[in-house]
């Protein structure tokens, strides 16, 4: 199934200037209340910090996404980086994954792509991080944020689950949160493979 976005749907604005909240939420510009954000998250020809390509099939081929926006400079982004990625090893045992989106690295900056490899490498964040071209929907989507860290859970159809998670996961009330959505994204996962094969006629 080829993603669709939505772009009509993105509601978020950029803006420039920047305030760090007590919650250690990086927020630009005035972007005090809970933003919105696409119905459905698509991704186009992009690439991976690890200069492998991105396609479209990059939600479908897991059970559960967890898409987490930061950026190089955002003390609260590198901070969770470690839960992060011990959160992607245990998703790969359920078929899922984590998925990182760097806003510097967004245009495919060639500096600022090996800024964030250096900062993965040093946390010890070996989940994928990708990038897209500035003028592609995703790269759009990902300027739009207006609060950062923000992180959001895919099902396998690129529908988000849940509202957006603001501001680092390495806490357990966030912890809590973003689990309670990975566990309700796998449950309509599994129902959803559960009943394409009772429609098979041999069910098999």
């Amino acid at each position: 199934m080829k993603l669709t976005p939505l772009s009509d749907r993105v509601v978020l604005k950029m803006t420039e200037a920047e305030e760090t909240t007590k919650g250690g939420i990086i927020l630009t510009g005035s972007a005090k209340e809970k933003p919105s954000v696409a119905e459905v998250i698509a991704v186009g020809p992009g690439g991976m910090v690890d200069g492998n390509p991105v396609t479209s099939e990059l939600f479908k081929e897991n059970s559960v996404t967890v898409v987490n926006f930061w950026f190089s400079t955002c003390a609260p982004c590198i901070a969770e980086l470690g839960e992060l990625n011990a959160l992607n090893e245990e998703l790969k045992l359920k078929g899922g994954a984590v998925i990182g989106i760097n806003a510097d690295t967004i245009g495919g900056d060639e500096s600022m792509i090996m800024e964030a490899k250096s900062i993965l490498e040093k946390k010890g964040a070996k989940y994928q991080n990708i990038y897209f071209p500035a003028d592609s929907e995703a790269g759009k989507l990902t300027y739009s944020i207006t609060a950062f860290p923000t992180t959001v859970v895919v099902d396998r159809n690129g529908r988000m689950i849940g509202e957006p998670i603001l501001g680092g996961i390495n806490n357990e009330a966030q912890m809590k949160a973003l689990q309670d959505l990975i566990d309700e994204t796998l449950a309509r996962d599994m129902a959803t493979l559960d009943k394409d094969m009772m429609m098979k006629p041999d069910g098999n």
